[in-house]
């Protein structure tokens, strides 16, 4: 049995936590673009809404989804 090492613990933790719950849509496009408009004072609701907008539909067979 080998004796604990925090600095092992943490990697591992850090590890597992990469891999647990939902996944990100943050790209670096997107990320750069809510930087940019909180720059220029808008609230964040706002730039929710213009990303929802943004955001395109994706089909599933014959329906269209958001």
């Amino acid at each position: 049995m080998r004796p604990y090492d925090p600095f092992l613990a943490q990697q591992d933790a850090d590890q597992k936590i990469k891999h647990c719950g939902r996944k990100t849509v943050l790209d670096a496009s997107r990320k750069q673009l809510i930087e940019n408009h909180l720059r220029l004072t808008w609230f964040p609701e706002t730039i929710v809404a213009k990303l929802k907008l943004a955001r395109p539909l994706s089909t599933i067979g014959s329906t269209r989804v958001n």
